[in-house]
């Protein structure tokens, strides 16, 4: 089969190539994916350039997030739950999941308890654009932000995959306000025109241009006493002020490090006195158990209502496999509003479009 490799086995995005591998064989419990579409994150990045380090037993093949048609069942996988009152998984049915790696490639595994339908209605596009970010998501959010109702939120990078997830839930879960940073004043319309679900709220989104707003001032000024949660995408010296921004009680979810290091300190007085709550976590070397619980939450919750046009998974730009090294090259340029896409065969219109 094709699968995109790099020269080297790290390196540079102009280091991708297309090569042949073997199919890979299914194990009990698995399904066999014909690959449609996948997704492109920023771990998919990091792992091209500087050795990423993988889960036990995951595929050294690029890629987390695939749309596809089941083309083969291992014992348990057809009978297994799939996170909806529908019965268990068939071959030819219409999927979309999460993996530990092996998603560039025209087939891929997938373990069925990462496993979704797809329901009528919504594209492969759309569909390979929501495991990683939905399930990153509520995992952020609610299992271990502990989200509860009326809370207030801060997440970075709004505009990113994450980002249009985060705020869509936030909102779907009832919060009261969700501030965003976002890297320009067009991103901060993009937020505005495609991710605030009841425009009659008024304030309940408010998008932050970092490159010429304080976002930390901002914050304070809607809210002086202080936010209930704020998810880190960051790291560095986003980390004081953002307990600064957090009342008491708060939380601070930290999911990434892309600032680096901390160049000063933090007040542990701020912890002890607002009763700070700071936790750090990652979704890829998950258990499969564990993240069967996101699963279930995604397709019972976020498939239906994006197949329906409640929620929106937003395809920012689509690429075919070949032009692969074009689309890392267009996450790295950080230009994208949403998720980017790269399809792996030719897909007929009327799934490839939105539903």
């Amino acid at each position: 089969m094709k699968a995109v490799g790099i020269k080297g086995g790290k390196g540079p995005a102009e280091g991708m190539f297309i090569e042949e591998v073997p199919k890979p064989e299914v194990k009990n419990g698995q399904a066999l994916i014909k690959v449609y579409s996948f997704g492109i994150n920023r771990m998919d990045l990091i792992q091209r350039s500087s050795n990423y380090p993988l889960p036990e037993g995951a595929s050294p093949i690029l890629g987390v997030e695939f749309s596809g048609v089941i083309e083969e069942l291992g014992q348990g996988a057809e009978s297994a739950p799939n996170g909806t009152s529908t019965p268990g998984f068939a071959v030819g049915d219409k999927v979309c999941g999460l993996v530990p790696g092996g998603a560039y490639a025209e087939y891929v595994l997938c373990d069925y308890r990462t496993l979704m339908k797809m329901p009528y209605g919504l594209s492969f596009n759309e569909a390979a654009a929501i495991p990683e970010n939905w399930f990153t998501a509520y995992q952020v959010v609610k299992l271990v932000g502990s989200f509860q109702k009326r809370d207030k939120v801060l997440i970075h990078g709004g505009a990113s995959g994450i980002g249009v997830a985060v705020i869509q839930l936030a909102q779907l879960l009832g919060c009261r306000r969700v501030f965003a940073t976002v890297g320009s004043d067009s991103k901060k319309q993009f937020i505005k025109d495609k991710l605030v679900l009841h425009a009659a709220l008024g304030d309940e989104v408010v998008p932050i241009n970092y490159r010429t707003e304080d976002w930390e001032e901002v914050i304070k000024k809607y809210d002086p006493k202080g936010i209930q949660l704020a998810i880190d995408t960051v790291g560095g010296d986003y980390i004081p002020k953002e307990m600064e921004v957090l009342g008491v009680d708060g939380r601070l979810v930290i999911m990434g490090l892309m600032s680096g290091k901390l160049s000063g300190s933090i007040s542990t007085q701020q912890i002890l006195y607002k009763r700070l709550r700071i936790e750090g976590t990652t979704l890829r070397a998950r258990s499969p158990q564990y993240q069967q619980v996101l699963r279930d939450f995604v397709s019972e919750t976020i498939l239906p209502r994006v197949a329906q046009g409640k929620l929106r998974a937003i395809v920012d730009k689509v690429f075919p496999l070949e032009e692969v090294a074009s689309a890392h090259k267009y996450m790295e340029a950080n230009s994208n509003t949403g998720k980017i896409i790269v399809t792996v065969v030719d897909i007929p219109f009327d799934e490839a479009a939105s539903g």
